[in-house]
């Protein structure tokens, strides 16, 4: 879904740019000018776009591998618990008559 999101406004900036382009009639060296501009913005959004992207993952991926170390503990010590308790002999049982 983001992916998509992101080629409809690079899209946008396409059109829009090809639009202004023909809309605003200049000379050659200002419009070389405008299409480097517009250029390096598109440039720069998906740069943007793709270090927020990139903390995010790695944030995400932290979390995850955080957790997963916690659980395995967390497994571990149950097992412990259990094979300490099968080794304990259990309590006779008391009769009441």
């Amino acid at each position: 879904m983001k992916g998509s999101n992101i080629l409809a406004f690079l899209g946008g900036i396409l059109v829009g740019g090809i639009t202004a382009l023909l809309l605003a009639p200049n000379s050659g060296e200002e419009t070389r000018s405008q299409i480097k501009d517009m250029a390096d913005e598109g440039i720069n959004t998906v740069r943007r776009k793709y270090n927020s992207a990139s903390e995010s993952l790695r944030r995400d991926t932290t979390i995850i591998r955080d957790a997963a170390r916690g659980a395995v503990e967390d497994v571990k010590k149950r097992i412990e618990e259990a094979k300490h308790n099968i080794a304990e002999p259990a309590p006779a049982p008391t009769q009441n008559e």
